[in-house]
């Protein structure tokens, strides 16, 4: 909203970062060529920071959306394929989550100098923050265990609930309710990041949900599949 700009990432051989100030009309831009997985805004930081789940340098950074800025590998844990980061205005940090290795967590003030968190080493892919709740929630796509939570980034719950592939989880500002989506077309909610129900009314067998976004402006929720149509 600051510049006020898009940003997406992608995984590729070249120009994996394209931008554009309406959604319609998009520029590419120069980036590694690594598998680049997830993007965020710090309006703190007044930058965009991107994370890949693969390749040398893992982040990279931009106060532009222009002209991209790499850096080394985040911590010393190279194998891991980092899957989603977001800016968390309250805690003053980027919060980023994996789905292999050993640091199943970092988090970094600026971008550049990070913490790592090890934790059980499950297919960790979505991640939000509640303002309301002050709580973090990561789902993931396998284990035992695949929500957990945390109030500040560094302390971390595991939290049984359904074993569905989890991909994404957002929270909904208007509901107050955290939504999780799965590669199975199952939805599931919570008010609390602990206890969670099934959606039913919006099951959508053999459809895979990738990812969840919300728009507090619009007060709308959507959910792409990209099998079926529901």
């Amino acid at each position: 909203p600051t510049l006020p700009l898009f940003a997406v990432v992608g995984a590729g051989p070249a120009n994996m970062v394209m931008t554009s100030p309406d959604g319609t009309t998009w520029t590419l831009r120069t980036a590694d060529a690594n598998n680049w997985r997830s993007v965020c805004w710090s309006p703190e930081n007044s930058e965009f920071l991107a994370i890949a789940a693969s390749g040398t340098n893992r982040i990279i950074k931009s106060p532009t959306g222009v002209t991209w800025t790499i850096y080394p590998d985040a911590i010393a844990d190279a194998g891991g394929q980092w899957r989603k980061v977001i800016w968390v205005s309250e805690l003053t940090k980027y919060v980023a989550i994996q789905g292999s290795s050993t640091s199943t967590v970092m988090y970094s003030a600026d971008g550049e100098t990070w913490t790592g968190v090890n934790l059980t080493g499950n297919g960790w892919k979505g991640l939000a923050w509640s303002p309301e709740l002050t709580l973090l929630v990561a789902v993931s796509y396998n284990g035992t265990n695949r929500v957990m939570t945390s109030p500040d980034a560094i302390t971390w719950t595991e939290r049984n609930v359904f074993a569905e592939d989890w991909q994404s989880v957002q929270w909904e500002p208007f509901n107050l309710e955290f939504i999780a989506v799965s590669a199975s077309g199952k939805i599931m909610k919570s008010k609390n990041g602990i206890d969670w129900y099934y959606l039913a009314s919006v099951q959508a067998e053999n459809s895979y949900f990738f990812t969840v976004g919300v728009s507090p402006e619009l007060y709308t929720t959507i959910a792409p599949s990209y099998v079926n149509t529901k």
